[in-house]
Parts: structure tokens; C-alpha cells; sequence
């Protein structure tokens, strides 16, 4: 009677044991999850290696806006703002007359009106001493090698402050650019992922998601000399000579790929 409970028992934990031995080796493998220190913020996805692709390019500005100052100090508001639309149409015309410019092409970045005032050490007040106007003229151009010639004009004819140049990338230019760095950037993200597959020994599939993080250039900003400065070289008839620095483009994007 005992050698049958004790066959009984064995028989028990054997089928045990067998019913263990079959569930791990027929569980489902877990799924692989990978991504790239420092690259994206969004966690990957069951069956993917996620990796952040980048590329930079250094591209040379086809597009300036010249930012003119003319300001006007008079006794009164009304004198400040006749004298400043004054100057500032002289400006405005000079330059459409010199260079060929469109109306679009010269608009306000901005217009102030402030009254003067002056500390008073005797009645230990401020005393208001008249009213300045100041009228930030915003000039945009494609004719890169003109910019100093532009700036010589304005200042020559009544402007007194440049607050400085901007050389950008025009509207086609960076959508030709945003292209061209965006697919380098896949380039970049699918050696990555290549090189992961390998050394995880899996095979890389398809792409399973696109997400572009960022796509990103500085304009080069050129602070010209004192206004003062500019007007006494017009009056030598010296000229400004600007030379705009390339700048620099930069694109990221996060690549998700299926994996088998």
C-alpha cells in the first residue's frame, strides 16, 4: 500500500515538472524595446528600435533685412512727427529710387513717440525739454553685395541709426535647405538603427514612424558701427563694406523600424 502512494506521488511531481518544462519553452519571447541615449523623448514601441537621426549644414545667407533708425528731437509732438516723416520719406525714397525697390520691400518695424526730460539740479525736478520720434524702417533685399551701399544711402540722406543687419535664408531657399537636412537626418537614423539590428541580431523591417523634432538655423546678425561713425565715412565718402558669415542648419528627427 505504501509503494503505491509513494509511485502515486512520484508520478505527480514528474507531470509536474513536464507541465513547468513545456510552459517555458512555449512562453512568448518578450518584446525587444530599444532607443538611443539622448535621442527623443517618446518611448518605443513593442517590436521597434527607435533611434534620433541629425544632420547640420552650413549654408550661405541669399537674403538681408537692414533695420534703419531716423530719429527726430523737437520742441513739440506734432514738430517731432513732421520732421521724422520728413526724413524718413527721404530715406524711403532714396533707396526705392537707387535700388529698385518694391513698396513690400520697405515697411515699419516700429514707431515711438516719448517726451523729453531733463534732471534739473536746482528744483531737483525733471524738466520736459520736447519730444522724440523714432522710426524703425525694416529694408529687405536679395541683393546681398548692395547691403553697404544701402546703408551708406540711408544714412546720407537722414537716417541716423542702423540697428542693425540681418542676413537670413529666403523662403525657398530654407525650404530647400529644411529638405536637404531633414533627409541627411534620415541617413543618419537608419545607419543607427542598422548598426543596433546588427548587434542585436535581429533584422531590421520597415519603418513603422517619422516624428521631426526640430528643424532650426541663427541668422547672422551684423551690428554696424555708431551711427555717428557711418555719417562722418558718407561724408569722406567711404564706403561700408559688409561680408555675411555662412550660417548653420540644423535638423533632428526620431525614426521608429519594425523588427523581425
Amino acid at each position: 500500500m505504501k509503494d503505491s502512494k509513494d509511485g502515486l506521488l512520484f508520478f505527480v511531481l514528474a507531470a509536474g515538472f513536464v507541465l513547468v518544462a513545456l510552459a517555458i519553452m512555449f512562453a512568448p519571447k518578450p518584446a525587444v524595446k530599444v532607443t538611443t541615449a539622448g535621442q527623443g523623448s517618446g518611448q518605443a514601441q513593442a517590436n521597434t528600435i527607435s533611434v534620433g537621426g541629425m544632420a547640420e549644414l552650413t549654408v550661405s545667407p541669399d537674403q538681408a533685412e537692414i533695420f534703419i533708425r531716423i530719429e527726430t528731437d523737437e520742441p513739440t509732438a506734432n514738430r517731432a512727427q513732421e520732421e521724422n516723416a520728413r526724413l524718413t520719406n527721404t530715406v524711403r525714397d532714396a533707396l526705392k529710387k537707387e535700388y529698385n525697390l518694391d513698396d513690400d520691400q520697405i515697411e515699419t518695424s516700429s514707431y515711438n513717440l516719448w517726451p523729453k526730460q531733463e534732471w534739473n539740479s536746482d528744483t531737483k525736478r525733471y524738466t520736459k525739454t520736447g519730444f522724440t520720434v523714432q522710426h524703425v524702417l525694416k529694408v529687405t533685399t536679395d541683393d546681398i553685395d548692395k547691403v553697404g551701399d544701402m546703408l551708406d544711402t540711408a544714412v546720407q540722406n537722414g537716417a541716423n541709426g542702423i540697428d542693425h543687419v540681418s542676413f537670413t535664408l529666403s523662403d525657398k531657399l530654407t525650404k530647400d535647405v529644411r529638405e536637404q537636412a531633414l533627409g541627411r537626418a534620415a541617413d543618419n537614423a537608419h545607419q543607427k538603427a542598422k548598426a543596433l539590428a546588427e548587434t542585436l541580431g535581429v533584422r531590421l523591417g520597415s519603418v513603422s514612424s517619422v516624428t521631426e523634432n526640430n528643424y532650426y538655423y541663427q541668422p547672422y546678425d551684423y551690428m554696424p558701427v555708431a551711427a555717428v561713425d557711418m555719417a562722418e565715412n558718407s561724408a569722406r565718402s567711404f564706403k561700408t563694406d559688409i561680408s555675411p558669415q555662412d550660417v548653420d542648419v540644423r535638423a533632428d528627427l526620431q525614426v521608429a523600424y519594425e523588427i523581425d
